[in-house]
């Protein structure tokens, strides 16, 4: 689990036992296997009372992930609606957006005001890599919690490694990497390739604020309205 989860999981109990709990919250950290183990924990904690993930189904849960690399206005009106019914095995109704970074705008938009105004007995949980790659007007709704996770698992060495040498080459070097993303058979090579430079300019934040504030920016638009990402990048980097 996460490297905080002990934590987490005392200040969770806690807020549900004096009935503190906030509606909407925003999970975020750059190791997505970390965010994803301690959500599933707190869904079953969030149900079932109990922090052990077991096989049992969650019946008044309602987990959304990408298809196909988004999250339409389709699966936000699915969570609005879900949050509609009233719980019967449970004193709340969750839904949690997994990978929430991949909602489109217009989805984004549609869970405004559920997550502005939920029903007394819902929740809505979002995980993503960093609330910067959502919409403000969404991310302002949230109670931010971050997740932890080793240094070491963050990023694939390989990805961390080719992210290194991508900034570190010229405009003919970059634009060579950038095509072979693009006529690779992998889904998510660009995903990978944004997620290691983020890890990467974080190292050295004052020498490279200004260009992961942006290349941040850039991503939210890549989720949102499903562009060019290989054109994207190369705006960025100046290629």
């Amino acid at each position: 689990m996460s490297t905080n989860a002990p934590f987490l999981i005392k200040t969770f109990s806690r807020l549900r036992e004096i009935n503190k709990l906030r509606q909407s919250y925003l999970l975020f950290g750059e190791a997505a296997w970390a965010r994803e183990d301690f959500l599933r924990s707190l869904l079953f904690f969030l149900e079932r009372d109990s922090w052990d993930v077991s096989a049992a189904p969650l019946l008044e849960t309602l987990q959304i992930k990408p298809i196909e690399g988004s999250i339409g206005i389709e699966a936000a009106r699915e969570a609005v609606n879900f949050l509609s019914r009233r719980p019967i095995h449970s004193p709340f109704r969750t839904v949690a957006v997994m990978d929430a970074d991949k909602l489109t705008r217009e989805a984004q938009n549609a869970l405004l005001k559920i997550t502005e105004e939920p029903p007394v007995y819902g929740l809505i949980l979002f995980s993503a890599r960093d609330p910067e790659l959502l919409a403000p007007a969404l991310v302002s709704r949230l109670a931010r919690v971050y997740v932890g996770g080793p240094d070491n698992q963050l990023i694939a060495p390989a990805d961390a490694d080719l992210a290194a040498k991508f900034l570190a080459a010229d405009s003919a070097g970059r634009k060579a990497v950038l095509k072979a993303l693009a006529q690779s058979k992998d889904a998510v090579a660009f995903d990978k390739l944004v997620a290691a430079l983020v890890f990467v300019c974080r190292k050295d934040m004052p020498k490279n604020h200004a260009l992961l504030r942006e290349l941040l920016h850039r991503y939210r638009l890549m989720s949102e309205l499903n562009v060019n990402r290989k054109l994207q990048l190369e705006t960025l980097l100046g290629l």
